[in-house]
């Protein structure tokens, strides 16, 4: 098991930049959870998103940024 993680780890392109022990830690505070009868994956920041995605362990989310700020006022 730990071989199949270890070649995973060497494929993936965000992962150039973190040690395997930083990189399980991020596999460690992945954490799922059921609502509504769906599991889905709670307390991720980004950059623990893209490396599970390019793991192969969550798909590609695509997200939309909302610009910062108040709205303008229309006229």
């Amino acid at each position: 098991m730990s071989s199949r993680i270890v070649k995973r780890f060497d494929s993936a392109p965000a992962l150039e930049d973190l040690s395997y022990s930083k990189s399980m830690k991020v596999l460690e505070r992945a954490k799922k959870v059921r609502i509504d009868g769906e599991w889905r994956l709670v307390r991720l920041t980004g950059k623990d998103m893209d490396v599970l995605t390019d793991l192969g362990l969550v798909p590609k989310v695509i997200t939309v940024k909302n610009p910062r700020g108040r709205p303008r006022k229309r006229p």
